[in-house]
């Protein structure tokens, strides 16, 4: 088998969320995440000072998430981690509209010692379904803008998330099952 003859039908993995499954699609790999959609929240004491932005919205998932006005507002957030270590739920997503993507955003989890993860397929379960409804669409291109930064090709399709994107090969083996 060559490297890739697993990808012939689908890769499924057994996980909390139930089984998710990765298929290749024009290039990219697409994984099926169920979707988790926001809901409005009240804005958490002190979020504004901790991020130094004031959010036009703040929504919550099992991940929080606040909404700015653009772009430039998300890479420009320096946020206090040890607060967001603190807050109820897991972590913080910022997002926008993007200047060259539909959406923008970022994801800090200090909580579980990621300070901030380059890019993060599970909160893309929370971002997409906001933007999707508040565009009135079900692609959504959304760009993670961390320091490594990477773009995700996503559809929300009913209670799921369709989310692709281009992968590195840095390791190859075989594994032979009995």
């Amino acid at each position: 088998m060559n490297g890739v003859g697993i990808f012939r039908d689908a890769l499924k993995f057994e996980t909390r969320s139930g089984t998710l499954s990765v298929v290749r699609e024009n290039g990219n790999l697409v994984m099926d995440f169920p979707a988790l959609p926001p809901t409005p929240a009240d804005m958490p004491e002190g979020l504004v000072e901790a991020i130094g932005h004031e959010p036009e919205a703040f929504v919550r998932a099992a991940k929080n998430m606040a909404i700015f006005a653009d772009e430039t507002t998300v890479r420009a957030i320096d946020p206090d981690l040890g607060y967001i270590a603190g807050m109820e739920g897991m972590g913080l997503i910022i997002t926008a509209p993007g200047d060259e993507s539909d959406c923008a955003s970022r994801f800090f989890a200090p909580h579980v010692g990621i300070n901030e993860d380059p890019v993060t397929g599970s909160a893309h379960c929370t971002i997409v379904p906001y933007w999707a409804e508040r565009l009135g669409k079900t692609d959504i291109h959304a760009r993670q803008v961390s320091a490594r930064s990477g773009d995700l090709y996503c559809r929300v399709n009913g209670e799921r998330v369709e989310i692709g994107g281009r992968a590195v090969l840095f390791l190859q083996g075989e594994i032979e099952l009995p």
